[in-house]
């Protein structure tokens, strides 16, 4: 078997889907079954193995097309390593699309094409751990664009939804990251479809607008960014991007799960789950007789660590950023977003402190007294804030009734909130007035401050309730209400149960069809956006559209 090829400097080749017709069929080719390894060539085969041997088995069986997949393998055995991984979608669509196309699925298909996948994913993982180790793969990875750059960014985050890439995910999501600023582009999974506003408007704030929506059937929430035209803004919102980027990788139980983008009415939107309970101010008005204010308060505090410890400022802490989830768990959103609702306020020539990210109330005197971006030490104040707010049920300084005087009181006579008789314990007052020392360098880590708050004698109790959501909870929801079948979407979408089941599957989406992968031209029409139900046979087209060539189109230059 040949050894992978070094990366070819003209960058990586897409398989041109809709431009390719495969040669006319003949007889299946049994005796290739043996014969593979000396066929089937080079790293596209090493990522696809064990999917293209159930292919070719199947096929065979049918005594279909495997001289055409002969073919294609010859083509794509010039592939190098980096070219493979960017066609690794297109392969499996077309793959996939000869293995329906036979006239009789054999016992068991869902079954075998489920495991066989999901053995090549762990392959495709130890490739792309493989590029991104090397200096000179790295950097040719990094180099991508357009097409290409797209193809790898859906394929990365196809990767970091299974549960293969566990071993490997901060160097996936590092260079997710990384890549996506480079070629100013998103995971195609991030856009969603069919978002719709319930209700009237809910909130609104320096970010924008929030609403009530529904995508698929399920409750989400709508925050849409005001529409701005001049060009620091666009720059802002290819921040946004970024943002939204780094949100979908993390997962906590107190930290908001992110779903995607979405456009409505011409405004960008982030999309998350829809929380009954409201943010913290709206769930302590009507809290329950049994809320334990110390406990929430070390919710905050786990959900800003598991960011801190992610090398992530908040920036914006504040009891409207941080919601209420359905068992009663603080859960944290909104960060990362302050210096955007920063840099639109200040191009808008907004005056209103509170359309701009940070409160008075919660900011830490070196934020008030000059232009010092946030940091962990300013969160930390911030997080006191909030926690005295939880702790009292008021808001710091509540006996101030306007923001300028707060900010005199806490710039020129260094005051801080002042203490009341609900917070009776002498070593949580201490760690609160710790928080908000004068000198940032001295105020504890959150790490610090969560362990004080859960030994003795604070003694903090963890909610033990189950976790409202998993690592899987987003992935699963873009799974569901993405038209575009990713990988690990396809493997929950096809029940382990035999070849006539997989013929009668159910969805709340239609399927569109795939994109040319050069052109980004749709094969066909899309479907209209209604529900409708789909089977196997439609996931991928069963092959290419009829057309004059056949040929892997080079799309050198655009990396």
């Amino acid at each position: 078997m040949s050894q992978p090829q070094p990366h070819q400097e003209e960058g990586p080749s897409l398989v041109d889907w809709s431009c390719h017709t495969p040669p006319r069929r003949a007889d299946g080719l049994r005796t290739e079954l043996s014969n593979i390894p000396n066929v089937h060539q080079g790293p596209w085969f090493e990522i696809h193995r064990s999917f293209v041997t159930y292919v070719l088995h199947t096929v065979g069986l049918n005594e279909g097309p495997s001289n055409e997949i002969a073919q294609l393998s010859k083509q794509w055995s010039d592939w190098d390593v980096l070219t493979s991984l960017a066609n690794h979608r297109s392969v499996v669509q077309i793959l996939f699309g000869y293995l329906k196309d036979s006239p009789k699925l054999p016992p068991n298909f869902s079954m075998n094409v489920s495991d066989r996948l999901t053995e090549d994913i762990s392959r495709v993982v130890d490739q792309m751990d493989s590029v991104l180790s090397d200096r000179t793969t790295y950097k040719g990875f990094l180099s991508c664009r357009g097409s290409v750059a797209q193809q790898l960014l859906d394929l990365l985050q196809d990767l970091l939804d299974s549960d293969e890439s566990l071993r490997c995910r901060p160097l996936l999501s590092k260079a997710l990251i990384r890549l996506s600023r480079e070629c100013e582009l998103h995971p195609t999974c991030f856009t969603l479809s069919g978002v719709k506003k319930v209700g009237q408007q809910v909130a609104g704030g320096g970010f924008g607008d929030i609403w009530k929506g529904l995508v698929g059937g399920q409750n989400v929430a709508v925050k849409s960014m005001r529409v701005f035209r001049d060009d620091d803004v666009k720059a802002s919102l290819k921040k946004l991007g970024r943002e939204a980027l780094i949100w979908r990788q993390l997962s906590h139980p107190n930290l908001l799960p992110f779903f995607g983008l979405y456009e409505l009415d011409d405004r960008p939107c982030l999309i998350s789950p829809w929380m009954d309970n409201g943010d913290l101010k709206d769930f302590l008005n009507n809290a329950p007789s049994d809320l334990d204010p110390v406990s929430l308060t070390a919710d905050v505090v786990m959900g800003v660590d598991y960011l801190h410890n992610n090398n992530i400022v908040h920036g914006d802490l504040k009891a409207a950023n941080i919601l209420v989830s359905p068992s009663g768990r603080a859960c944290i959103s909104d960060f990362g977003l302050s210096s955007i609702v920063d840099a639109l306020s200040l191009k808008l020539t907004l005056s209103s402190h509170n359309a701009r990210g940070g409160t008075p109330r919660y900011q830490a005197p070196e934020l008030l007294l000059s232009e010092n971006p946030n940091d962990f030490g300013t969160d930390v104040y911030a997080l006191a804030c909030v926690g005295y707010e939880i702790l009292t049920g008021k808001v710091p300084f509540f006996e101030i009734l306007k923001d300028a005087a707060v900010i005199v009181k806490v710039v020129v006579e260094g005051a801080r909130p002042s203490r009341l008789d609900v917070i009776s314990s002498e070593e949580l007052w201490s760690l609160l007035d710790d928080c908000w020392h004068q000198e940032p360098d001295k105020r504890p880590t959150t790490t610090v401050i969560l362990q004080r708050l859960t030994q003795q004698p604070i003694g903090a109790k963890i909610k033990q309730s189950p976790p409202d959501w998993d690592d899987t909870y987003s992935a699963r929801f873009r799974r569901q209400a993405s038209a575009e079948l990713s990988l690990p979407r396809m493997l929950g979408q096809i029940p382990a149960n035999d070849a006539e089941s997989a013929l009668n599957i159910d969805s709340k989406k239609p399927i569109t069809p795939p994109l040319c992968r050069t052109c980004s031209r749709p094969l066909s029409e899309p479907v209209v956006d209604t529900t409708r139900n789909f089977d196997v046979e439609n996931m991928y087209h069963c092959k290419p559209p009829d057309q004059e060539t056949n040929n892997v189109v080079d799309i050198s230059g655009q990396r």
